[in-house]
């Protein structure tokens, strides 16, 4: 499946998600296993690689790299339809060797309403 399908099945779940939850609360999303999605896995490390080459950097970093991939595109998608917006990545178990991501969990942070 692609990334950006995943966001679009998502997005159509959030009419049944808002029978039950407040949306206003919902502070993060969380993606496992995301070596599933065959565009992340594709686009992420070449990005990553053309930005740092094989260099480790900061969280703040990741972060920040992450705000600007086109990840962070397909999510506003998303979140712009619930008046929210990216607030900071949190990533576990990430590995980049090759050209291919494994052991992947991203926790996306999201903005809540005032």
């Amino acid at each position: 499946m692609f990334f950006s399908t995943a966001v679009k099945h998502l997005k159509k779940c959030i009419p049944i998600i808002k029978e039950n939850f407040a949306l206003k609360n919902i502070g993060s999303i969380q993606f496992e296993g995301t070596y599933a999605y065959k565009d992340f896995t594709t686009y992420l490390p070449k990005e990553y690689e053309n930005k740092y080459g094989n260099e480790k950097i900061t969280d703040l970093e990741l972060d920040n790299f992450l705000k600007q991939s086109r990840m962070d595109i397909e999510l506003k998608k998303l979140l712009l339809s619930l008046k929210k917006d990216t607030y900071r990545y949190g990533i576990e178990k990430f590995e980049v060797r090759n050209a291919n991501i494994s052991g992947i969990c991203i926790l996306v942070r999201i903005t809540n309403d005032e």
